[in-house]
């Protein structure tokens, strides 16, 4: 089981599944869209949370 995180582009707000194992701090993750760099928000962080947290009971 993978576990995404996702992140928003703030040019045209198309959603970006990253794999956890592909994050790394610092590292810029693009849109495949438009080519904008990524970005989390708090909306991103509150789902990640809950899909951390469903992964760890399975």
């Amino acid at each position: 089981m993978t576990l995404l995180i996702r992140f928003e582009c703030p040019q045209c707000n198309e959603t970006l599944f990253i794999d956890l194992q592909d994050f790394a701090p610092g590292r810029r993750q693009l849109c495949k869209n438009c080519q904008t760099p990524g970005r989390i928000t708090n909306a991103s962080l509150e789902r990640f949370s809950s899909d951390l947290r469903q992964f760890c009971q399975n």
